[in-house]
């Protein structure tokens, strides 16, 4: 009954939306990412074709609200150098798709690459200042409710949870021990928890830059309980790109972190040795998991060696799943991470659980190095636009964004980061972000009267 009440508040509101996005097309991009985090709710409401593919519609929507929008930006195109790897792993990746696997191979393309649509939506309609920094808000709202629903999803316990309509082996998860994996209001506990290294990390780098703002207060009181609502998801990659991620501040922004993060480590390590349960140590500690991947990785490598051009888009990972889904008839609740050989021998995919080696299974060493490229050059590029805007605001964005950006890096060697949703729609949605914010023009130092904020330049701009 309240999912179909819910339904059916959602009629008007939609209707307003459309309104509001064909208006000024930016919206739709804001509400997007105000509402992905939210897609594992989906399953309180009455079970209606399509409804999941919402996402997609709104994002199509919002690329045709570009073209026929009465709000005309004063300025259009983004600062993404790297657009021309990217354009060519597209082009490589679906036409290995679609040769491997024939027109259901554009399954695989639309996971691998529709949300790169984000960058045209934002090359059409680039953001304003203000448009980043409610996107920052949006992160810290959505990132705190889903700290305290994960901690509060401890105390209700795994029964509890499956009697409110969520499954086991799918929402619900425990590690070694049985100790339950929070999810939040997501579907599973890996993007929960990358989300929220995602938070910290971009809302942490605005709020150093602005600490008498209000939000930026409000963080500092949650940064408690975001890191603790990161920890019960028991993500150990979600902490290493965190530290990662802290790392690459501390080294282009602020040098106190260094010392700081090395301090933090001293004092919280004997810390958790004694507060922490010796079950829950034992289950972060857990080697099974690594193990389990190396077995993996090695039917990989003779998979590489076999394949060296790749064996098309969509042979590993959250695609080839959705392609056994529907061709083979195999549940979605059977259980996927178990090495490579013991997966194609019964039909089912193999989920490498590191993005770099389904990238190489799929298009081979080509393939990698355009990712890496494309990777690397972001990460310079978001780093170089944090030195050379004038808005302190915008400059601690570009920095949060190279951080995150840093963290995705690193995650990826133990996750398919960037087919985990909706952390691949944010991935692309911030840099896009990133790339409208102006930079000073040569021999000026100023760019236009809406984005300069000389009072609060970055200190090495201070001392040009």
């Amino acid at each position: 009954m309240i999912g179909l009440f819910a339904l059916i508040l959602l009629v008007p509101a939609a209707a307003y939306a459309a309104h509001a996005i064909y208006l000024r097309p930016q919206r739709g991009l804001l509400l997007l990412a105000l509402l992905t985090p939210f897609q594992g709710m989906i399953i309180f409401l009455p079970k209606i074709p399509f409804i999941a593919g919402w996402k997609e519609a709104l994002v199509l929507y919002t690329l045709a609200a570009t073209f026929i929008s009465p709000h005309r930006p004063a300025r259009r195109g983004i600062r993404v150098p790297w657009w021309p790897a990217l354009v060519i792993l597209i082009v490589f990746g679906s036409i290995a798709g679609l040769i491997a696997y024939g027109v259901i191979g554009v399954i695989a393309i639309k996971v691998s690459f529709f949300y790169t649509l984000l960058l045209v939506i934002l090359w059409r309609m680039p953001f304003e200042a203000g448009d980043r920094d409610r996107l920052v808000s949006i992160v810290l709202g959505v990132g705190a409710v889903n700290a305290v629903y994960g901690l509060a999803q401890q105390g209700l316990g795994a029964d509890r949870l499956v009697e409110m309509g969520y499954r086991y082996n799918q929402e619900v998860r425990t590690a070694g021990g049985g100790l339950l994996r929070s999810f939040g209001t997501f579907n599973q506990p890996f993007p929960y928890a990358f989300f929220l290294m995602m938070t910290l990390l971009l809302v942490g780098a605005v709020a150093l830059a602005q600490p008498h703002r209000l939000r930026s207060k409000v963080f500092a009181c949650l940064v408690p309980i975001l890191i603790a609502g990161m920890a019960v998801a028991v993500v150990r990659a979600a902490f290493v790109g965190l530290v990662v991620g802290v790392l690459v501040l501390g080294v282009v922004r602020y040098r106190w972190m260094l010392k700081a993060l090395l301090a933090a480590a001293v004092i919280a390590v004997p810390a958790v040795l004694v507060l922490v349960p010796p079950s829950t140590l034992t289950t972060f500690s857990s080697s099974d998991s690594l193990e389990t991947r190396a077995d993996g990785w090695e039917y990989a490598a003779n998979t590489i060696v076999a394949h060296p051009f790749g064996s098309g888009l969509g042979a590993s990972g959250s695609a080839a799943a959705k392609l056994a889904f529907s061709t083979l008839q195999i549940p979605p609740n059977v259980a996927v991470r178990i090495d490579g050989a013991l997966a194609f021998a019964v039909g089912i995919p193999y989920q490498p659980d590191n993005y770099y080696i389904k990238i190489l299974i799929e298009l081979g060493p080509i393939g990698l190095w355009l990712f890496i490229m494309i990777l690397v050059s972001a990460l310079a590029t978001t780093i170089h636009l944090g030195r050379n805007t004038p808005s302190r605001a915008e400059s601690s964005f570009a920095f949060g964004t190279a951080a995150a950006v840093a963290a995705a890096m690193t995650a990826s060697f133990a996750a398919t980061y960037f087919e985990i949703f909706p952390m691949d729609v944010y991935f692309w949605l911030l840099l896009g972000a990133c790339g409208s914010i102006p930079l000073i023009r040569r021999g000026t130092g100023v760019t236009g009267p809406s984005s300069v904020d000389a009072a609060h330049r970055p200190p090495e701009m201070q001392r040009q």
